[in-house]
């Protein structure tokens, strides 16, 4: 892994997990924010440092590479993210990743933004082993699949496509959701929990449905 330091970071590159945007220079024709304002954005800024921080990569000459001079640290923080010790089961999940996470017609080794994004959402998820991990990276790949087709169907005026888009959309929407089940399943050992409902009729506890005829308690 490469221990070269990325100075400066491309148009389209994301930005640093402690960078924020550059104030530009010239005047801009906005407003000065006001009292209200100005309380929501500091109160958002200090849930926005509370939260944990996400590794991130960048691209150099056409490799992925840490963002900073420790590279090896940066991977380790990546593989701490996917819950392994294995740089190679890191290695090629960062492959699936990228591919999955590239924009439709885009080059590899253009932007890092949608892998860091998809990085960010394995994060969240927090894997625990590299099974829950590739489950990760699934779920990160039909996310974006899924935002890709609301997206399509949205810009569409033809009914048939609009099915067509929207139909997949829906799909991948539950498939989704079927996959956080699953990891909660993972999680929980595969345990399931019954709700057993007591119903008392004439001072006695009744389990299961109750039928009861003509008139009385």
């Amino acid at each position: 892994m490469s221990t070269r330091r990325c100075s400066a970071l491309g148009p389209n590159e994301a930005i640093g997990a402690n960078e924020l945007p550059k104030k530009k220079s010239t005047p801009t024709p906005h407003r000065e924010p006001n009292q209200r304002e100005l309380q929501m954005i500091e109160e958002a800024g200090a849930r926005y440092s509370a939260r944990p921080r996400r590794p991130e990569l960048v691209w150099v000459e056409g490799q992925l590479d840490a963002a900073h001079s420790d590279a090896m640290g940066q991977y380790r923080a990546i593989a701490d993210t996917l819950g392994t010790a294995s740089m190679e089961f890191l290695s090629a999940q960062l492959g699936v990743l990228e591919y999955v996470s590239r924009g439709r017609g885009e080059a590899s080794g253009k932007s890092a933004t949608t892998l860091n994004a998809s990085i960010a959402l394995v994060a969240a998820i927090k894997p625990e082993s590299e099974l829950e991990a590739a489950l990760a990276v699934q779920m990160a790949g039909v996310n974006s699949l899924a935002c890709e087709m609301l997206g399509r169907a949205k810009q569409t005026d033809r009914a048939d496509l609009i099915a067509l888009y929207g139909g997949l959309a829906v799909k991948l929407t539950r498939t989704f959701a079927a996959q956080m089940d699953v990891l909660a399943k993972l999680r929980g050992g595969g345990k399931q929990t019954v709700e057993v409902k007591h119903v008392y009729v004439n001072g006695s506890a009744v389990v299961g449905d109750v039928h009861l005829e003509g008139r009385g308690d």
